[in-house]
């Protein structure tokens, strides 16, 4: 499994993504172009976001983006996904056939957030249950509470 992070938008990584999208399960809310303006218009003027987009690759194939970010309020560094208040639902960004490429999606987090920017706290909020007719694994793998 390879993670790669990205801290900012730019033509590689829309590249990567927009391609991906055709393969995926995800909301309007979770698409390249959704995000990326979201980051122009309000992420970074108005709320100093800080991007931490992981994607994951599984023999060369990508398998899954997280649109992750740090924001930081009253001194506290909070890991969220990208979207803010404007985006009604949040989610990973997953392959059609995720599970059937056997993942154990608790050590790939574990990884994943070894990789990313400090930050003190996880606050993932607005997810949905269901990607399409995939189960989020955020929701199956960790406690949540609705």
């Amino acid at each position: 499994m390879k993670i790669d992070v990205y801290k900012e938008f730019n033509n590689d990584l829309e590249s990567i993504w927009v391609k991906f999208e055709k393969d995926a399960v995800m909301t309007p809310f979770q698409t390249h172009a959704w995000l990326s303006h979201w980051q122009h218009t309000v992420g970074i003027p108005l709320q100093k976001i800080h991007p931490q987009i992981v994607l994951l690759r599984k023999n060369g194939e990508i398998i899954a983006i997280l649109p992750l970010c740090i924001y930081k309020q009253h001194g506290i560094k909070i890991l969220q996904w990208l979207g803010g208040v404007q985006s009604d639902y949040k989610a990973p960004i997953i392959h059609r056939d995720w599970y059937s490429k056997g993942i154990d999606f608790q050590i790939i987090w574990q990884n994943i957030c070894n990789q990313l920017k400090p930050y003190n706290v996880i606050h993932l909020q607005s997810q949905p249950e269901m990607l399409g007719l995939l189960k989020n694994p955020f929701i199956t793998c960790f406690d949540t509470n609705h």
